[in-house]
């Protein structure tokens, strides 16, 4: 996932540097589980004493959505990327299940009678 490839929006709030640089390493963890094709947008907003965030990653591979609600930033973008993760972990678990099925044609001519 490059730079272009990743969407930033902060509503209510600037994070400073440190949550900044965070969340960028956040989002290069990110794409090293994402599928190639991937876009990413990051949406937090700050409400009262927490932090709300939700992400989503998209790609013809499938929707990867978290939302997350915490008192930190940082703390937000813990769950959010655990949450990212989880769904990320389990698309890499099944993402060949399908395509081996069908790539698998019957192969009668190499059958042998007995």
């Amino acid at each position: 996932m490059l730079n272009h490839d990743v969407n930033f929006e902060f509503i209510g709030f600037d994070p400073d540097h440190e949550v900044r640089g965070f969340l960028a390493l956040a989002a290069d963890r990110f794409h090293s589980l994402a599928p190639s094709d991937s876009f990413m947008k990051v949406a937090m907003k700050k409400g009262g004493n927490a932090i709300e965030a939700s992400c989503r990653i998209a790609s013809k591979a499938g929707v990867f959505v978290a939302d997350a609600v915490c008192s930190s930033p940082v703390a937000t973008i813990h769950q959010i990327e655990n949450k990212i993760r989880q769904q990320l972990d389990e698309w890499k678990r099944h993402r060949f299940l399908d395509s081996r099925n069908k790539l698998r044609p019957s192969r009668p001519h190499l059958e042998i009678a007995i």
